[in-house]
C-alpha cells in the first residue's frame, strides 16, 4: 500500500483565536498537490478537523474525484503515530492521503520509515509538500520512502 502524507497549504496568520484559512498562495499550491496526486491511485483521505488542512483537502477532492474521506483527530498535533497509523490500518490496507500539520507530518515519516520520529531525512517539509511512502505492513519502521514532490515545482523525486 501507499501512504501519502501532505502537510496543508501556506496559511494565514491567526486572526482573534480563530482558525487559520489558506492565502491565495496556499491554495494554488493545494491545488498544484492535487493535480500531481490524481496521477495517483488512492481510496481514502484523511485530513485534521482544522480549516487550513480541510481546505488543503477540498483543492485535492476537486482535482482527483470521488474518494472516501473523512476528519480524523489523530492527525491533530500533539499526537502519537501509532494513533495515525491506526487510522490508516482502519482503512482496510488501501492507499491513504494524510493532509496534516508540522511537526507531525515530519515525525509520521521518521517513525514510518526508520522507526523515529525524529529521523526525518528529507530538507524540508514546506506548506503543501507531499512525502509518498510505500509499506506492506502499517507500523513503525515499515515503509520505504517511494518519492516526495515539493512546491513550486512538484517534480517527484
Amino acid at each position: 500500500m501507499r501512504v501519502y502524507v501532505v502537510r496543508h497549504g501556506d496559511a494565514a496568520p491567526p486572526r482573534g483565536g480563530g482558525e487559520r484559512a489558506l492565502t491565495d498562495h496556499g491554495t494554488q499550491n493545494a491545488n498544484d498537490a492535487g493535480r500531481l496526486l490524481a496521477e495517483e491511485d488512492f481510496d481514502y483521505l484523511l485530513c485534521s478537523p482544522k480549516l487550513r488542512t480541510r481546505q488543503t483537502r477540498d483543492c485535492i477532492l476537486a482535482a482527483v474525484g470521488s474518494v472516501e474521506s473523512r476528519e480524523e483527530l489523530s492527525l491533530l498535533p500533539p499526537s502519537t503515530e501509532q494513533s495515525v497509523a491506526d487510522a490508516v490500518q482502519a482503512c482496510g490496507g488501501q492507499s491513504v492521503v494524510l493532509v496534516s500539520h508540522l511537526p507531525l507530518v515530519a515525525e509520521l515519516v521518521g517513525w514510518f520509515t526508520t522507526g523515529d520520529p525524529r529521523d526525518y531525512r528529507l530538507m524540508g517539509f514546506p506548506p503543501a509538500g507531499i512525502v509518498a511512502l510505500d509499506m506492506d505492513v502499517v507500523g513503525q519502521g515499515m515503509a520505504t520512502l517511494a518519492w516526495h514532490a515539493f512546491p513550486p515545482e512538484f517534480d517527484k523525486q
